[in-house]
């Protein structure tokens, strides 16, 4: 069990009344020299799968300075970055950035019973998602993998010299030519591409982006978690959701082309339990019968995972990320593995709301275009 970069005796120290501690700082490349400190009141900072972007948070803050009021402008690409951590017995501090995010939103609230600023955060994909070509175009031709289309578009528009990871096969290649020109929807065509490859495409909190397969299966726990005495759990909701779930999807894309799959085997197969399709209009170019049933698969495999999970309010575990184990102990039944599915930490109250689900198993999945 890690719990990189906390120091190990971070998981022990949970379960005793261990302190915590973070720092907000505003950045401004064009304005000022150094970071400036933003005093937090309250701050919900929030990784959650199924979220492009992959991180929001909101800070609630005191009104600083007019010179920092006026920095603070999300039009001119002021970033937010913050440290967290936990202070151990002796007053040793154990503290790591957590985030480094772009500031979206800067409301003030001037009112007779207290003033306040609020400042909203996100990560890099919403600099993606803010663009399209204007006037240009990129052609990417059969066998491009797709790593490399993401990071030409990445540096692109993001920066050059953002760090671009992917830990996908060499297979994984585009198998029919892209073309990205003006007006295209460009983390619409990303978002899709990814679903081909069962891949999962995210920014983690250091800017770096994230080209993965989507985890589907419980691995090693990176947190123990029980509600009987010495445990760190402070509520626990088990969820079982059919608004949520599907057994099968539909995808169309814009020109009316469809792609479908299916649970074939296993106890929520559509022909063991009433069948629920969930349909996704794609406004994008359809990327052949292949690619595009591909899609529908990982879309199918998310969606049969999300009937079943738990909500958890308990003792921050700062380094809970989604895609990790955890191993939860109920108060009425066997230790179970769940997968983290979202995860809010909450200061200066120390704490984490975590939302699970529960890989079904083996299944057979079948499709149709």
């Amino acid at each position: 069990m890690s719990t990189a970069p906390y120091n190990s005796r971070a998981e022990t120290a949970l379960r005793s009344h261990v302190g915590v501690t973070f720092a907000l700082r505003a950045t401004r490349a064009d304005l000022w020299g150094t970071p400036v400190e933003i005093p937090v009141t309250d701050a919900s900072v929030i990784f959650d799968e199924g979220w492009s972007p992959h991180i929001q948070a909101s800070f609630t803050c005191p009104i600083p300075s007019a010179e920092t009021l006026a920095g603070l402008d999300p039009r001119y690409g002021a970033r937010l970055e913050m440290d967290a951590g936990y202070v151990y017995a002796g007053a040793v501090v154990d503290s790591h950035q957590i985030v480094d995010l772009g500031l979206r939103g800067r409301p003030v609230t001037i009112s007779p019973g207290g003033s306040q600023m609020t400042l909203t955060a996100s990560s890099d994909e919403a600099l993606l998602q803010d663009w399209t070509p204007l006037g240009a175009t990129a052609v990417y031709p059969i066998g491009t993998p797709v790593a490399t289309v993401l990071a030409a578009l990445v540096h692109w528009r993001v920066a050059p010299d953002a760090v671009v990871v992917s830990t996908l096969p060499a297979s994984a290649v585009l198998t029919q030519a892209l073309t990205v020109t003006t007006g295209a929807n460009v983390w619409l065509l990303l978002a899709d591409l990814a679903d081909q490859f069962a891949a999962w495409l995210w920014v983690d909190g250091s800017r770096v982006w994230h080209l993965d397969p989507r985890p589907d299966l419980a691995g090693v726990s990176a947190h123990v978690m029980k509600t009987a005495s010495g445990g760190t759990i402070e509520d626990l909701e088990q969820t079982l959701d059919r608004e949520t779930w599907a057994n099968a999807v539909l995808l169309t894309y814009a020109g009316g082309q469809q792609a479908w799959a299916w649970i074939e085997t296993g106890s929520l197969s559509v022909t063991s339990v009433p069948v629920r399709v969930f349909q996704d209009r794609r406004d994008l170019p359809y990327p052949g019968a292949d690619a595009a049933k591909a899609a529908a698969r990982a879309l199918v495999a998310r969606t049969v995972s999300r009937g079943r999970g738990l909500t958890i309010t308990a003792v921050a575990a700062l380094w809970l990320r989604p895609g990790m184990t955890i191993t939860v102990q109920p108060p009425d039944g066997p230790q179970e593995r769940h997968l983290v599915s979202r995860v809010e930490f909450r200061f200066p109250a120390g704490t984490m709301t975590i939302r699970t689900r529960v890989p079904e198993g083996a299944t057979t999945i079948n499709t149709g275009a």
